[in-house]
C-alpha cells in the first residue's frame, strides 16, 4: 500500500480532544508535544505521512521544526494555521489525495473546495487508537513466532 497524506489543523484537534484541551489550559506546549507523539505514533503504525500546523510563534515567517515521522509548523505570528493549510492543499500536486483534519466548519468548506477530503478530529482518534491496536498486535504476532 502507498502512502497516504494528512495535514493536522493541530490546536483543532487539541481544542476537540478533551485531555489535551485540559492540558493545554496549564501547559499549551505539552498540549502540542502529545499531540506530536500520538502523531508520531500514527505515522510508524501506518502509511499515513503527517504534517501538524499550529497557529504561530511570533516570528516573521512560518518555521518548520523536523521531528521524526512528522513534519511540524508554526505560522508566522499574523498567519492562521487555516491559511497555512490552506496554501499547502493548494500547493498540492494531487490535493484529492490529501486529508485534513480539523473542527473547523469554514476550514472544511474550503479545503474541501480546494479538492481535499476533510475529516474531524474524533475520526483521527479512532485513526490513532487503531493503528495502535494493529501494530500491538503484529509485535504479539512476532513474538509468538520468535518463541518458536
Amino acid at each position: 500500500m502507498g502512502s497516504r497524506y494528512m495535514i493536522v489543523d493541530g490546536h483543532s484537534v487539541i481544542f476537540a480532544w478533551p485531555e489535551l484541551h485540559k492540558l493545554h489550559r496549564n501547559d499549551p506546549g505539552k498540549a502540542r508535544d502529545v499531540l506530536v507523539r500520538r502523531l508520531e505514533e500514527l505515522s510508524d503504525a501506518s502509511f499515513w505521512k503527517v504534517t501538524v500546523v499550529f497557529d504561530g510563534r511570533s516570528s516573521s515567517r512560518s518555521s518548520f521544526v523536523p521531528r521524526e515521522g512528522v513534519e511540524v509548523w508554526y505560522t508566522r505570528g499574523q498567519e492562521s494555521a487555516d491559511s497555512l493549510i490552506e496554501a499547502m492543499v493548494a500547493q498540492a500536486p494531487a490535493p484529492t489525495e490529501l486529508v485534513v483534519v480539523t473542527a473547523d466548519q469554514g476550514e472544511r468548506c474550503l479545503v474541501e473546495g480546494l479538492g481535499a477530503f476533510c475529516v474531524s478530529p474524533d475520526w483521527l482518534r479512532m485513526e490513532w487508537e487503531s493503528s495502535r491496536q494493529a501494530l500491538e498486535q503484529r509485535l504479539q504476532q512476532v513474538h509468538r513466532r520468535a518463541r518458536w
